[in-house]
């Protein structure tokens, strides 16, 4: 999705959800999950413009977080990709996504921009998927 859309869906998405990215299929499997999309509600975009003051124009790296990201064994159910990316906005990016519920439908719970000490203590303490 472009920025413009991202600002449109945080106007307008009330109620709503999304799926901005898919996660790879060795990632589907080990969360035993019904689907590869990831499920990205209207609240979620609300709280990250708002609490982690993410702009607009780096939604997109949703995608490429889960996309080129290391991922790694979170709590029970989750994973966390880690991503730098180098041609704009030189910065770590952080996405964790869960599988919830009987459907077992994959949702992403954080995005933000992290620091690589947090990336470097998160990759020392946990083990890499991908």
């Amino acid at each position: 999705m472009h920025p413009r859309d991202w600002k449109k869906f945080f106007e307008v998405g009330r109620d709503r959800q999304i799926q901005p990215a898919q996660v790879p299929i060795q990632i589907a499997e080990y969360l035993e999950a019904s689907s590869r999309n990831v499920i990205l509600h209207h609240d979620y975009v609300l709280k990250a413009v708002k609490k982690h003051n993410v702009p607009f124009e780096q939604f997109p790296m949703i995608f490429e977080t889960i996309d080129r990201g290391v991922a790694i064994k979170d709590k029970p159910k989750h994973v966390t990709f880690f991503h730098y990316d180098e041609t704009e906005w030189n910065r770590w990016f952080q996405v964790t996504i869960k599988v919830a519920g009987e459907d077992r439908k994959i949702y992403l719970c954080t995005f933000y921009k992290t620091k690589e000490k947090e990336v470097r203590r998160r990759q020392k303490n946990s083990e890499q998927i991908r």
